[in-house]
């Protein structure tokens, strides 16, 4: 019984994973063009990627991965990359220690990257029920 309960809360989440065509630009800057699902949580460890779009699932390691780019059911071309993210401390700020998946938001000589997370009201500190979920986003500044 316990495992059919499983079965159907597993169904639809399995169900909604969308692969979209793209690229993906490993460290060594090498590329694979395939289908990628677009990670769920930033701070994801692996990329799920494919060579066919109903092929086998390869998961490639966040810290192998340089960046991404995907086109969605608009025919809009989305970019991601690999960045360490950094938070306000109590008195400096914090930068983590694994990277995550950020979107890039406008590129030039200041960069607007963008992160989203989801979840229940608990994990996100918010009060009351349900779920939320918003976007961090992060500045990047060239120097010439």
């Amino acid at each position: 019984m316990k495992n059919l309960i499983l079965f159907v809360l597993l169904v639809p989440i399995l169900c909604n994973a969308k692969f979209y065509s793209g690229t993906v630009t490993m460290s060594d800057n090498s590329l694979k063009k395939g289908f990628i699902e677009i990670p769920e949580f930033p701070d994801d460890t692996k990329l799920k990627y494919r060579v066919e779009e109903k092929g086998k699932t390869e998961k490639l390691e966040i810290n192998s991965v340089k960046g991404f780019e995907i086109t969605n059911d608009k025919n809009e071309t989305i970019k991601f990359i690999t960045i360490y993210t950094a938070y306000q401390g109590s008195n400096k700020l914090n930068i983590d220690k694994k990277k995550s998946w950020a979107s890039i938001v406008k590129e030039g000589k200041i960069n607007l990257y963008r992160t989203y997370t989801s979840g229940t009201s608990g994990t996100m500190g918010v009060p009351g029920s349900g779920s939320s979920g918003g976007f961090t986003y992060y500045i990047r500044h060239l120097s010439l």
